[in-house]
Parts: C-alpha cells; structure tokens; sequence
C-alpha cells in the first residue's frame, strides 16, 4: 500500500547526527529573518545547529532575494519597538486612570466630602498605577530589550554558513510560467501558496518581475528543481509558515506536509518531502534541547487578541454601522462617467473591512473553544465572511474583465449593495458574541 500511497504517510525519519549527501534541508525566509528576533542565546543555539548541518544546508534564490529585501525592516522594527511599547503603555495607562475618573463620578453623592474622597481614591489609583507603569518602562522593558544583542546580529556567520549554497533565479519566462500556473492552482486550492492570494504587492528586483502571492510557489518550484538535480532522497524544509496550504492538520495539531506537496515531489524529484518547525529542527540537533527555545506565534495574532480585549474602544458602534450602510448604498448613484474608479475603491473598502472582521473572528476563537454553542456561531460567521471575500475578488475581476457600460454599473451596484447589506448583518451577529 506504501508503495501507491506513498504521500499519506509521515514516518519519514532523519539521523541529524548522521547526515549523508541524500538529505537537504531547506531554510524559508521566516527562519533567515528570526536571526534579528531571537535572543542572543537563541541565536547562537541556531547557528550552532547550522555549523552542525552546513554540509547539507541550502535555500532557494526566491529566499534569499525575499530574505535581503526584508531584513533591514526587521531590524528598523527591533531597534523601536522597546519605544513603542513603552509609548503605548503610557498611552493606555493614561486611559485607564481616565476610564477609572469616569466611573468614579458616576457615583451619584452630591456633597462635598463626597467628591474629596473621590480625589483621594483617584489620587491612590494614580500613584500605585505610575509605580508600576514606571518600573515596567525603566526596568522590565529594558530587561525585554537587553536579550537581543543588536550590535552583533550574527549577519556575516550567517551568510558565511550560507556561501554557496543558494539556488540561482529563474528567467522572467520561468516566473511568468510559474504565476501563470498560480492562478490555477490557487483557483483550486493547491499549495503551496494559495493562503496568499489577497496579497497585492509587486517586487521588481534585477530585472525580475513578480507578484508576491506567487513568491512561496517561486521558492516550492526552485527547492524541487534542486533536489531533481542534486539527486536528493530526502527533503527537509524548516519553516515557520503556519498556514494549512503547507501543514496537513487535524483539530489543531500539525501532521506533516500536505500529502499535495509531497506528492509533487515525489513525482518530480522522486525524493521524500519533510515539513519542520524551528524547534523541531534545534531538539534534532541537539541532545541538550528539551524544551521550545523560540515562539511559535504568528506576532499579529497577538496583535488580534490585544484588539479583542479592547473591543469595546474599536467595535464599531450604533452610529458606525449607520454609516457604513449610508456609504456603501451611495455606491449605486454613481454614474457611468465615473469608469468604475469609485465602484472600486468602495469594493476595496468593504473587502479591508471583511478582513478586519475575520482576524477578530479569528483571534476570538481561541478564547471560546470550551463553550461549544459560541464557536459554532463563531465558526459559522468566519465561514460567511470567508466567502464574502471570495465574492468581493470576483466583482473586482468581473469589472476588470468587461466593457464598463451601464449594464455593468448596474449588475455591479446590485451586488455590491446586496454584498454590503450581508456584511452590516455579519456585524451584527459579531457585535452579539464579542461581548
């Protein structure tokens, strides 16, 4: 049975201690962007475990061009956040003793001593509140900070580990090839890559032009053209890309690669595919790592769960949802003299929003898991918004692909309306389980 199934199964192994030319392991740009977020003992774990493997190491050209053009960003964003965050507390902090001032006046005594206790509770609230913001800011923080060693990133080791051992580019032709065959597999959800296919950035870069949906196809075709001609057996690509169009999962827990990924490469490459994770990856080359060194967490997720806790400052409110409905139905009297310019960019407005809903829907989810009611509403919400988005990408490529006349207006007006309409009743049902 194996040997016709072979892509179903996942007890593929591989002796890190006794590697031969057969294996190859392949580093995302995620993993060679994480040297500028580890701590400097992190780091120096990873590096160790590269010295260890750098016989068998390589990354695509798409990873290392991806990894070049980002890494300065991240280094800009690990230099201010300690700022930020400390920014942001003294913001919220003066929000709380304002939320705190509020409630307190709602106290309904009407004498005079009544008010000078009020002063005294503020004043209390004031001075515990700034203690402890104080030493957040000047030791906590700092402490946070002093982990990553910014002064010495480990670049050059990085790239010494690396010398020669990245793929070459594909040829304009190649790249256009490959996005073209993107659009059907992304069509019909084959991954790599297909979870990206709202991103609308472009890179130019040496001549090459690609849209970035297409940038994990790019680098999935460059790691089988490698392992084709190198002759490898075995595959073992370290990721920290969580998203199910690389990750076969079940209930939350990751298997392996999608057995569509590791079919591809069997029958390109007639080698094994292995999906990994850093920490994975650190225990295998290690026999003194027990325990995860590095975060596996998307950062936006927290981002989306700091959103949800502060709901009840950035939900839309009666008066929003007011408008939103206003504004969108305005969209039907536009005229045709407009050429759809406006009809766009309300449809782009209505998708952002869409989106909005469904990383809130989607960090919130992880707070219901135990009342079973609430996440099938919750799942039956993100369900529809998901396909209001697919609906809102096809009137985009409706209007893109037909002569703007009246008749276009018109059937575009009518849905847009229509989509609009099923948005404000999503909002509703969220405004009712966000509570």
């Amino acid at each position: 049975m194996k040997s016709v199934f072979r892509e179903f199964f996942n007890n593929e192994k591989v002796d890190f201690n006794n590697l031969d030319d057969s294996v190859l392991i392949v580093f995302d740009t995620n993993i060679m962007l994480n040297i500028y977020r580890f701590s400097e003992s992190t780091r120096n774990t990873f590096l160790s475990a590269l010295e260890k493997v750098k016989n068998n190491i390589w990354i695509p050209y798409q990873v290392g061009l991806e990894f070049h053009l980002h890494r300065r960003e991240i280094m800009v964003e690990m230099e201010t956040k300690k700022d930020t965050i400390v920014n942001n507390i003294n913001n919220e902090t003066e929000k709380y003793l304002k939320a705190i001032k509020t409630l307190l006046d709602t106290y309904p005594i009407k004498s005079i001593d009544g008010t000078e206790v009020r002063k005294k509770i503020l004043n209390q609230f004031n001075e515990e509140i700034n203690k402890v913001k104080n030493s957040f800011n000047q030791e906590q923080v700092v402490e946070l900070d002093n982990l990553i060693n910014k002064n010495d990133d480990k670049i050059s080791v990085l790239a010494e580990l690396f010398e020669g051992k990245v793929g070459g580019p594909f040829s304009q032709t190649e790249i256009d090839s490959i996005c073209k065959e993107g659009e059907l597999r992304y069509e019909e959800e084959i991954p790599p890559g297909y979870k990206d296919r709202t991103k609308k950035d472009i890179t130019k870069f040496n001549n090459l032009k690609f849209e970035n949906k297409y940038g994990d196809l790019i680098a999935w075709k460059q790691i089988i053209n490698k392992a084709k001609d190198a002759n490898k057996k075995t595959v073992v690509f370290i990721t920290g890309d969580v998203k199910p169009d690389w990750w076969y999962e079940i209930k939350g827990k990751k298997i392996g690669a999608r057995a569509e990924l590791k079919k591809e490469m069997l029958r390109e490459a007639d080698a094994d595919l292995m999906l990994m994770d850093i920490n994975t990856f650190l225990k295998e080359t290690s026999t003194e790592i027990k325990l995860d060194l590095v975060e596996t967490k998307n950062p936006e997720e927290n981002k989306r769960k700091f959103m949800v806790l502060n709901h009840s400052k950035t939900a839309p409110n009666d008066e929003d949802y007011k408008k939103i409905i206003q504004r969108h139905r305005r969209v039907r009297r536009i005229d045709s003299e407009s050429g759809g310019t406006y009809l766009k960019i309300e449809i782009g407005e209505l998708y952002n929003k869409v989106k909005e809903q469904l990383d809130k829907i989607s960090s919130q989810m992880l707070m219901v898991e135990s009342d079973e009611n609430l996440s099938k509403e919750m799942q039956s919400i993100e369900w529809e918004l998901n396909q209001l988005q697919f609906k809102l990408l096809d009137l985009l490529n409706y209007l893109d692909k037909n002569q703007f006349d009246t008749l276009v207006i018109d059937q575009v007006r009518f849905r847009l309306g229509s989509y609009s309409e099923r948005f404000n009743y999503l909002l509703q049902r969220i405004k009712n389980v966000i509570i």
